[in-house]
């Protein structure tokens, strides 16, 4: 299923709000819920209501600038993308950290573009938030566990909620982290399964991860893995399918 992002359209033209909607749906393989504002006042209304996660606008709205629409928000919390005949406020968007500066007409491949960049924007966001959400559950139920990695040249404390996940490499295991380089340590996995918490889970002979990085488990006839928030792939032994199959209905 699509993810679907929720966007707020500002301009004070009708027809412009509906090419900017056009162009929006017109993209593929992505979905948008989008509300509409024509002035200051509708515009920080509709933030407020319907919290966007990407704002487009136009820095012309009657007899106002856009730009007062921050000055009464206490927050932001959305990604911007200017749409506008006038080049002259080009800096003032940039202080603001807008996403792209687009002049009218409007170019689709410029606007393709700037979207794209957004929602990029938006979801590295949405990974970092999950992951200080996670990190936040995991202290409060670990209460701060931590383990002393003894590496070949230092040692070190972390916390459960740092490890990413851990790899066998014979008598020897490669800890991977959220925070520092990877590390390679004179113990077996086997060690850090037993000595770990029930956070961690070992997906495989040469795998143990920390459940509370996981963002999708794929158990299917063509592969099985445990997709991290991080991009990263862990194989599923077939011996472990059945285990987290279990887990996912938790």
């Amino acid at each position: 299923m699509e993810k679907t992002y929720n966007v707020l359209v500002v301009d004070d033209e009708r027809l412009s709000r509906k090419l900017i909607i056009d162009e929006l749906n017109n993209m593929e393989n992505l979905r948008f819920d989008i509300v509409e504002a024509f002035d200051v006042d509708s515009a920080i209304l509709q933030i407020l209501r319907f919290r966007p996660q990407l704002v487009l606008m136009d820095v012309q709205l009657k007899d106002a600038l856009c730009f007062d629409i921050f000055e009464n928000l206490s927050f932001r919390d959305f990604q911007i993308i200017f749409i506008t005949a006038y080049e002259q406020y080009a800096l003032k968007a940039i202080k603001l950290s807008a996403v792209d500066y687009i002049l009218k007409p409007i170019s689709t491949d410029d606007f393709r573009k700037a979207v794209q960049q957004a929602i990029e924007q938006i979801e590295k966001n949405n990974y970092y938030n999950s992951i200080k959400v996670k990190q936040l559950i995991q202290q409060y139920h670990q209460q701060e566990d931590s383990i002393i990695i003894h590496a070949s040249k230092e040692v070190f404390k972390v916390y459960y909620h740092e490890i990413l996940y851990l790899e066998a490499d014979s008598n020897y295991t490669i800890i991977h982290f959220t925070n520092r380089n990877n590390v390679m340590v004179a113990r077996t996995l086997k060690y850090y399964v037993d000595t770990l918490g029930e956070t961690f889970i070992r997906v495989h002979q040469s795998y143990c991860v920390n459940t509370i990085h996981i963002d999708k488990i794929v158990i299917n006839q063509l592969k099985s893995v445990v997709k991290l928030m991080n991009g990263v792939e862990i194989p599923v032994s077939r011996r472990m399918k059945n285990l987290l199959k279990e887990y996912i209905q938790k």
